[in-house]
């Protein structure tokens, strides 16, 4: 016998049942016409002899029952009796399906978007090759809190781009900020970034037109080139094949367009332009520009071989800069996944597990919704029951409802999810400019399938297993004698009792942790920030271009300010450091005199803010001790 004959039996049986049946009819029928020849070649009349050969035979449709058994095929038979037996039940009660259908819809919905958005942040990870050996590094001094550290600085990175041994490839860049651009004559709204030369190769990412970064490009003198995201290719130019080359105005200087990157790349927040962080702009101390570290370290290098290696780098700089980096002896060494993910992971849990739990209520509710259509039904399972159907075949039947019923749900789900993802991620990133970081991608993937076919089977059991061992349970001749006021209705009760009471139990604990989180939010939007904020007005500048030297800057921030105040429209006007004053101030150390500066003694590590003069009387504040700052004081550390 061949390997793949059970395989064309199966398949007969299932497409040709009739002609099947019509053979061993023929068969039977031709069995018994010999056996009744025998008998009446014995003497017996032909009536008595056909009667004996049946009898002899056995019960005909018994046996017809036994071969339809061995094709093997009858559970699928069984299966499509079911599935239109449900849907005829299903149909029959269209309100209560409807019901039901939506309120799967909207708890599978709800957990299959919330996990398409952590399964993009969290699990996914980093859209480049290779990405567990992507890291960050940052300068700390000894004591400091785990998450606090100082970044390195342009002329750091050199040395160790040089020195080091340990990574493929060290690359930076400075701060995210939104940038002033121009693309013929329409100006864009995008987050620029700047970066060294080697970034994109460092991250593993390449344009799908033109050409990376050069390091010629960094070089003092060097044309002013960017590279742009898809989607300022697509929106500003139309698509055109000749963007490469052409030219856009950049804070204020003609730059070449010499490259775009890949659809949805938008690294490492929302930059849609990125330009060469050429060394000498925008120097904020003696060793240049505070820049953000990326490496990528060598296959087979452990996370402790990597720090000790950096450690030593960070304290020959502290001997050779005992200026600026005096007590930065330390490093830090992290995933550039969690360095970029920060505190959202626990944001993101906590929507997850509270997305579960609308699903399990959910559930309870449709177990609800069938216990009640069990109940309904108990006397047409208990005849099923009577007439021969098993344990077995009853508890099939109620699955199967239940899977019917689900199925229904699971499809509208999906389609609410992949509605409702984009919205929720778009307004994530409305709500602030790095909550949801551009290089997160929510469509389904493996996992994503995984998580949602694992999620619908659960649903199937917690919505129709228990109604279903409770319709198979029954007792027959107990329901038929007692109709609806027997045991099984008494154990349907308890049921319904218990599965109202973790409902309204869980639906609470959500309606609390949502009412908590409603009013954390609320506290936090009109939290008093210790000055009237009505009249107070924010803006970001940069001077990355056209303003080389502190001098340019100084002259252009004394202007700046001379004409705001000037203006009647304002009647205070200052310069703060921390951007559009929605960020923490940058660390510093804070020791009090007149301790030993070779000493950690009453050293505390603090967040910084530098000001202009007139800041405090800007925002309607006055010092509780002494003055504020004066014109003519020196100032340092404001923006670029």
């Amino acid at each position: 016998m061949s390997f793949f004959t059970p395989f064309r039996e199966a398949i007969r049986a299932l497409f040709h049942k009739r002609q099947l049946d019509a053979e061993m009819e023929e068969e039977i029928r031709h069995h018994v016409d010999l056996r009744t020849q025998e008998y009446i070649s014995s003497g017996m009349k032909p009536e008595e002899a056909r009667y004996a050969a049946l009898r002899q035979f056995g019960w005909v449709e018994s046996i017809k029952e036994t071969c339809r058994e061995e094709r093997g095929t009858n559970w699928i038979e069984d299966l499509g009796q079911d599935l239109r037996h449900a849907a005829r039940m299903l149909r029959k009660d269209s309100g209560t399906t409807l019901i039901a259908v939506l309120t799967l819809a909207l708890g599978l919905g709800a957990v299959t978007t919330q996990f398409r958005i952590f399964n993009g942040i969290l699990l996914r990870g980093l859209p480049f090759p290779n990405p567990e050996r992507l890291y960050g590094i940052d300068l700390r001094e000894p004591g400091w809190p785990a998450d606090l550290a100082v970044a390195p600085t342009v002329a750091d990175v050199r040395e160790w781009q040089r020195a080091q041994q340990s990574c493929d490839g060290l690359a930076a860049c400075d701060s995210y900020r939104w940038v002033n651009a121009t693309l013929d004559g329409v100006a864009l709204s995008a987050g620029g970034l700047y970066v060294t030369y080697n970034y994109f190769s460092v991250l593993g990412a390449r344009p799908i037109l033109g050409r990376d970064f050069s390091a010629s490009d960094e070089l003092p003198g060097a044309e002013s080139v960017a590279l742009i995201s898809h989607r300022i290719w697509m929106t500003y130019a139309g698509g055109s094949a000749d963007i490469v080359g052409r030219t856009m105005r950049l804070e204020g200087r003609t730059t070449t367009i010499i490259g775009v990157m890949p659809p949805g790349f938008a690294f490492p927040a929302h930059q849609e332009i990125w330009a060469p962080l050429v060394p000498g702009i925008s120097a904020e101390t003696p060793r240049g520009k505070a820049v953000c570290l990326v490496a990528r370290i060598k296959e087979g290098q452990t996370l402790p071989q990597v720090h000790a290696e950096f450690t030593g780098f960070a304290r020959r700089l502290a001997e050779e800069w005992p200026a600026t980096n005096r007590q930065l002896t330390e490093v830090r060494v992290v995933p550039l996944h969690d360095a970029l993910v920060g505190d959202l992971k626990g944001v993101l849990v906590a929507m997850l597990v509270a997305a579960i739990a609308v699903l399990v209520i959910a559930c309870v509710n449709v177990m609800n919704l069938q216990l009640a259509r069990a109940t309904s039904r108990l006397r047409e399972l208990a005849l099923r029951g009577a007439l021969g159907a098993s344990r077995a075949r009853l508890l099939r039947l109620m699955l199967t409802e239940g899977l019917l019923l689900v199925l229904g749900g699971v499809v509208a789900g999906l389609l609410f999810a992949h509605w409702l993802t984009p919205w929720v991620h778009a307004s994530m990133a409305q709500t602030r400019f790095d909550a949801a970081p551009g290089w997160v991608a929510t469509d389904s993937d493996a996992t994503v399938l995984l998580f949602t076919v694992g999620a619908a089977l659960l649903t199937v059991l917690g919505s129709s297993l228990v109604p279903a061992c409770m319709a198979s349970r029954v007792d027959p001749m107990e329901v038929i004698k007692e109709g609806s006021h027997g045991q099984s209705n008494r154990l349907v009760g308890r049921i319904g009792y218990g599965l109202v009471v973790g409902q309204t139990g869980l639906t609470c604990a959500l309606l609390i942790a949502s009412l908590l989180l409603v009013k954390s939010v609320r506290k936090h939007a009109r939290a008093s920030l210790g000055f009237p904020t009505d009249s107070v007005m924010t803006a970001r500048i940069s001077l990355e271009y056209g303003y080389r030297t502190a001098e340019e800057r100084s002259r252009f921030y004394d202007r700046f300010l001379r004409e705001l105040r000037a203006n009647p429209d304002f009647t205070h006007a200052a310069l703060t450091s921390r951007p559009l004053m929605i960020m923490e101030g940058w660390p510093g150390r804070c020791q009090w005199e007149p301790q030993s500066p070779n000493t950690n003694e009453a050293i505390a590590a603090v967040a910084t803010e530098y000001v202009s003069d007139g800041y405090f009387a800007t925002l309607g504040l006055q010092p509780r001790e002494g003055r504020e700052f004066e014109p003519g004081e020196p100032r340092r550390g404001l923006p670029s």
